[in-house]
């Protein structure tokens, strides 16, 4: 009898320690899946301002764009073609 005893203490420890792992391995899994979405969602905030660059870069490469802040904003203007006055 002795020796069944020893066969259910250790396949009780065994089931125990099986148990706490199954707890452990179960808070890793929710801790990494949280992780998950926050980087998901860094992700597409990522994304959303790669967007919004990529449009405001091609307003600021815009020539027209360019040549209206000049004349609005530095008060800039266009070289003007030389007069020129022909003497006879």
């Amino acid at each position: 009898m002795t020796r069944l005893n020893a066969i259910v203490a250790v396949l009780f420890v065994a089931v125990f320690v099986n148990a706490i792992a199954v707890v452990y391995i179960k808070q890793q899994s929710r801790a990494l899946y949280g992780d998950i979405r926050y980087l998901q969602k860094q992700q597409d905030d990522l994304a959303i301002e790669w967007g919004r660059l990529q449009i405001q870069h091609s307003t600021l490469v815009n020539h027209a764009f360019v040549e209206k802040v000049a004349r609005e904003k530095l008060g800039m203007k266009s070289v003007q073609q030389p007069k020129y006055l022909v003497l006879q």
